[in-house]
Order: structure tokens, then C-alpha cells, then sequence
């Protein structure tokens, strides 16, 4: 089984709330709020199909 769309998944996700911290940090102090959505895995049975039960219980113990 393949896992790579999981690994870019939290790739993906890291960078967006690393942006989102120094874009805070940068405007911050003239009173810009930053805010932002980042992408998951949901427990829906597609993605319980794809998971083995073990990956699928440390994957949401990760998130």
C-alpha cells in the first residue's frame, strides 16, 4: 500500500501553519490577524479502508 499522499498531507499542512505563525509575527503588531485552514484526514470509511488498524490508530493519535 502507499502512503506518499499521507506524508505530503502533513508536509502540506506543516508549511501552511509555519507561513501562518511568521506572517502573524510580521503583521502582527499593526493589529492583522492571521488565521488559516489546513488540510486533514477525516475518519470517514474511505479512509479506514486504506489504513491497516494499527496506521489508522497512530494517525489519529498523530493528529
Amino acid at each position: 500500500m502507499n502512503y506518499r499522499w499521507y506524508f505530503r498531507n502533513r508536509i502540506l499542512r506543516s508549511g501552511v501553519i509555519t507561513l501562518t505563525k511568521c506572517v502573524a509575527q510580521e503583521y502582527g503588531n499593526l493589529g492583522i490577524r492571521v488565521n488559516a485552514l489546513t488540510p486533514d484526514a477525516i475518519h470517514t470509511p474511505m479512509i479506514e479502508s486504506k489504513f491497516s488498524e494499527l496506521l489508522l490508530e497512530k494517525a489519529i493519535k498523530f493528529v
